[in-house]
């Protein structure tokens, strides 16, 4: 499968519909956020927005299909399957699955074009697994601080500081740190090399070439 709706995405609260006309209008596909920018308390009143657009029978939705995806729940709550109960009566088959973790998860997706958000340490070592699932036409990214140890739970932690370095560009291409962290990182060439769990294990890189700062001394007054 390929992905055709870009380059311009925006995200759209679900439970603001008075938000969807512009949002369409601002850019090439709008993401109807159903997970983090709707509280819980709220979400069932987001797909009813949701259902609430599609207009009367012979009319067409607001939000046009074809450049419309839905971000669903993370697999295995409750909300994900609430949400797929919305979406089965609407026409919008292409869904971003936040929270992505394994190929398994999107077994439940099978009649859906798939984005997958990697936002985990889990996620990220199961990429390349997650991108051969014949439904998942694109991957999407968190930023890098939901990677760092203080966001990676300790299941997670253990699998990554165990993983080897891989890279798909080949052993030249890019050189990992030691387990110690004393070895510098020579980064991948190339913008699409498969990212690793050495991220896990290293602390955040120190500036060497700064001096330390002078002790602050208090003015006297006049």
């Amino acid at each position: 499968m390929t992905f055709v709706m870009g380059p311009a995405l925006l995200f759209c609260p679900a439970d603001r519909p008075e938000r969807f006309p512009k949002a369409a209008q601002r850019a090439d596909a709008v993401i109807v956020d159903l997970e983090d920018a709707v509280a819980p308390a709220d979400k069932q009143r987001a797909r009813g927005a949701i259902l609430a657009q599609l207009g009367a029978a012979g009319e067409g939705p607001e939000l046009d299909p074809s450049r419309t995806i839905i971000r669903i729940n993370p697999a295995g709550t409750d909300e994900f399957e609430r949400d797929l109960h919305c979406l089965a009566h609407t026409p919008y088959r292409t869904v971003m699955l936040a929270k992505a973790e394994s190929a398994a998860q999107l077994e439940a997706l099978a009649d859906y074009h798939v984005i997958a958000l990697c936002e985990t340490a889990v996620g990220v070592l199961n990429a390349p697994a997650i991108a051969a699932a014949p439904n998942v036409v694109a991957l999407m990214w968190a930023p890098r601080t939901s990677w760092l140890p203080s966001a990676v739970r300790p299941a997670e932690r253990t699998t990554a500081a165990t993983a080897p370095w891989r890279c798909t560009h080949g052993p030249r291409c890019c050189s990992p740190p030691g387990l110690s962290g004393k070895k510098p990182w020579t980064p991948c060439t190339s913008t699409s090399r498969t990212l690793t769990g050495w991220l896990w294990r290293q602390p955040m890189p120190q500036r060497q070439d700064s001096a330390p700062r002078p002790a602050s001394i208090p003015r006297r007054r006049p």
